[in-house]
């Protein structure tokens, strides 16, 4: 068996394993329904209802040195961000060059999850990362401890990209999206 092979193997099944009533009482939580689902686990992030997806697990990169960029900060590739994270450069232009991760296991204290639809993965079919973690935000000042990389914050609406919802909370983006 491949290394690759064994690796992926391992990542399904603890992604399997994880599946637990915290990611419910997220998702019930996005939706406003926290009430029938049980209490929310506050340390988890929100996702989408009904919406499953899992980004397939990324290769680490071969850097040589490791990354010191944390999550929501600017890079220029994947050798920047500290491990586990990547330098986003996908088709959502409102995270291109920033360094995020999977929303698996939630994303931590000041950051939310945006899920990508399926129109999105129909239409960017190389798209590796599913959802992604990014900044939360009530206004662009909430933006600017990120090094001044964003140029728009969301605020207290949903935020779309192509007509599509990505997430119920603000959060900031690169570059404004609809």
């Amino acid at each position: 068996m491949s290394r690759l092979t064994l690796t992926m193997t391992l990542a399904i099944f603890l992604a399997a394993c994880s599946k637990d009533e915290n990611k419910a009482d997220a998702m019930a939580d996005t939706a406003g329904l926290a009430d029938t689902a049980g209490p929310a686990d506050p340390g988890k992030d929100p996702i989408s209802p009904g919406d499953t997806a899992v980004s397939d697990p990324l290769p680490p990169p071969d850097c040589g040195e490791v990354g010191t960029t944390p999550m929501g900060y600017g890079c220029e590739n994947d050798c920047d961000c500290v491990p586990g994270l990547v330098c986003y450069d996908e088709a959502y232009p409102g995270a291109k060059n920033v360094c995020t991760r999977d929303c698996q296991g939630g994303c931590g204290e000041g950051f939310i999850c945006i899920l990508f639809s399926s129109t999105h993965w129909n239409k960017y079919k190389d798209m590796t990362l599913k959802n992604l973690c990014v900044p939360a935000c009530t206004g662009l000042g909430d933006c600017n401890k990120y090094g001044g990389i964003y140029t728009w914050c969301t605020g207290n609406t949903a935020s779309y990209w192509e007509g599509q919802t990505l997430a119920l909370k603000g959060h900031c983006q690169v570059t404004k999206t609809e």
